[in-house]
C-alpha cells in the first residue's frame, strides 16, 4: 500500500509533486516522507491513497495522519484474504451505522484501527453473497424457530429472498464480494485511544533494523536487530540466532532511511550500530536532513563514507526551504523583482533554469534541499583522501 504526502502550502508551487511512500515504514522513515514532502514541523499536509483496497481507499479522509494510517497499513499487511474479507464486513457494518447517525462522510482512523484488531468479534459465511442465499440456508438448515415449525409443504411456499432479508436485518450482518459478515458476541477491545497508538513490530523500530539469520544453524528463526542497540539487545539477539557471533550471521534485509544504498550481507554490525547512534544523536530533525541531502550529494554508497559523512556535517551547507530546481528559479526571479504568475511566463521553463543558475552557486538540489561542500576541513576516520564528487563541473 502507497500514499502521496502532500505539503497544503506548497501544492501550487512551481515544480512540487509531493513525495509518495510505500506503507508499513519505521517512525524515521515517517519523519524522512515528510521531510522531503517539505512539511514543516507542525505545518498541514495530506494525503493520496495508491493500491488500498478499493472499501477503504473510498472512506479514508486525506486528512488522515501519516503514524495513524501506518499503523493500519501495517495491520492490513498481517491479514489473509479471509480476515481482509471480515475486516471489509466489519467497515462496511459502521459505515451503515454511521449512515444512520448521520456522520461525516469518511471513517476516523481511530475507528478502523481498533476494528482492525478486533476481526474475531465477527463470523464469516464465504459464498453467502445476497438475501436469497441467506433464506435458502436459513430454510434448509432450520435457523429460525418458525421455520422449524412449518411443514414441509409450506416451506416450499417461503420467499427465499425474504427469509434472507428477515434474517441479515435481525442479524445486523452485511455482505462482501466474497460472503456475509455479521457480528458474534465477543467482546470488543479499544487498542486504540485516539492518542497513543499500538507498537510497531522491532522491524518498524530502528533508525537501522537488519534482519539477520544464522549461517551455521540455518534452521534458526531470523531475527530482526533494531539499531542503535545496547550490548543485552545484542546478547539476546545472538541467543535467539543460536550464534557465537554476529560474524556466523549474515542480513538478509535492511530498513530505515540513515542508509541510502543496499547492505552487503556481511557488513559489520558494530559499524552499522555506530552509524545508527550518530545519527540518533542528531539534536533535531533539520540535521537528520541535512545528512542524508549530504549522502546524495557524495553519491554515497558504502557504511565507511556514510560514517564519515555524519561526524562532518559541518562541512556542508545546507538549505531546506527550496524544494526544487523550478522552486529555486521562481525564488531567483522574485528576488529580482519578477512576476511569475504573469501570463507570459506559461511556457517558461523554470526546471532549466534553475538549473544553470544552481552550477553557478556551487550547489546541488536533493530530496531535502541544496547542499554544498564547504571549506570546512573533513575528518576522516574510516575513508581515505579521495577527489571530492561533484555533480556539476
Amino acid at each position: 500500500m502507497r500514499v502521496v504526502v502532500y505539503a497544503d502550502d506548497l501544492i501550487k508551487k512551481q515544480g512540487y509533486w509531493g513525495v509518495e511512500l510505500s506503507l508499513p515504514v519505521g517512525k524515521e522513515e515517517i519523519e524522512d516522507a515528510l521531510q522531503r514532502a517539505r512539511v514543516p514541523e507542525y505545518g498541514s499536509y495530506h494525503l493520496e491513497y495508491l493500491d488500498w483496497p478499493e472499501f477503504l481507499a473510498k472512506r479514508l479522509s486525506e486528512y488522515c495522519t501519516l503514524e495513524e494510517i501506518n499503523v493500519l497499513a501495517y495491520c492490513i499487511s498481517q491479514m489473509n484474504s479471509q480476515q481482509l474479507e471480515i475486516y471489509e464486513g466489519a467497515v462496511e457494518l459502521l459505515w451503515e451505522e454511521m449512515w444512520e447517525e448521520c456522520w461525516p462522510l469518511w471513517m476516523t482512523e481511530k475507528s478502523l484501527i481498533n476494528l482492525s484488531y478486533n476481526l474475531n468479534c465477527y463470523d464469516f459465511y464465504p459464498g453467502v453473497l445476497c438475501d436469497a442465499d441467506l433464506g435458502e440456508i436459513c430454510i434448509e438448515g432450520g435457523i429460525l424457530e418458525l421455520i422449524d415449525s412449518l411443514p414441509d409443504e409450506t416451506l416450499e411456499l417461503l420467499d427465499v429472498e425474504k427469509v434472507g432479508r428477515y434474517l441479515r436485518e435481525k442479524d445486523g450482518g452485511t455482505y462482501t464480494p466474497k460472503g456475509y459478515v455479521l457480528r458474534n458476541t465477543e467482546e470488543f477491545q479499544e487498542v486504540f485511544d485516539g492518542r497513543n497508538l499500538p507498537e510497531m513490530p522491532t522491524e518498524l523500530q530502528g533508525t537501522i533494523s537488519l534482519q539477520l539469520v544464522n549461517c551455521l544453524h540455518p534452521e534458526a528463526a531470523s531475527v530482526w536487530l533494531a539499531l542503535p542497540a545496547e550490548q543485552d539487545e545484542m546478547r539476546r539477539a545472538l541467543e535467539s540466532l543460536k550464534a557465537e557471533s554476529f560474524d556466523d550471521c549474515v542480513i538478509t534485509e535492511s530498513r530505515g532511511p540513515a542508509l541510502t544504498f543496499p547492505l552487503a550481507g556481511d557488513e559489520d554490525i558494530e559499524k552499522l550500530n555506530l552509524l545508527a547512534e550518530r545519527v540518533k544523536s542528531f539534536s533535531d530533525s533539520r540535521m537528520r536532513e541535512k545528512y542524508r541531502a549530504a549522502m546524495e550529494l557524495e553519491l554515497c554508497s558504502d557504511l565507511d563514507l556514510a560514517l564519515d559523512i555524519a561526524a562532518n556535517l559541518d562541512c556542508y551547507d545546507f538549505d531546506s526551504e527550496l524544494h526544487s530546481l523550478a522552486s529555486y528559479a521562481e525564488y531567483l526571479l522574485k528576488k529580482s523583482g519578477v512576476d511569475t504568475e504573469d501570463s507570459a511566463f506559461a511556457l517558461f521553463d523554470f526546471q532549466g533554469y534553475g538549473e544553470r543558475k544552481m552550477k553557478e552557486v556551487g550547489y546541488i538540489s536533493t530530496a531535502y534541499g541544496l547542499i554544498t561542500r564547504n571549506k570546512q576541513p573533513f575528518q576522516r576516520e574510516y575513508t581515505k583522501e579521495r577527489q571530492s564528487i561533484s555533480l556539476y563541473p
